[in-house]
């Protein structure tokens, strides 16, 4: 939605222009969430048990 609003108000070129600085950083910080959120789903041993075949 804020998307569409900032194309709309700063059109294609001013948005690009705006929000071009902070890709770097708003990629990092996906990535540091990512692996955050994969880290905290490997080290529940219990999430998932596999049952026991008897």
């Amino acid at each position: 939605m804020y998307n569409k609003l900032v194309l709309v108000l700063l059109g294609t070129s001013g948005a690009l222009t705006y929000w071009a600085p902070l890709q770097p950083l708003m990629a990092v910080v996906s990535l540091v969430l990512l692996a955050e959120a994969a880290l905290r789903r490997l080290s529940t041993a219990d999430a998932c048990p596999v049952p026991v075949r008897r």
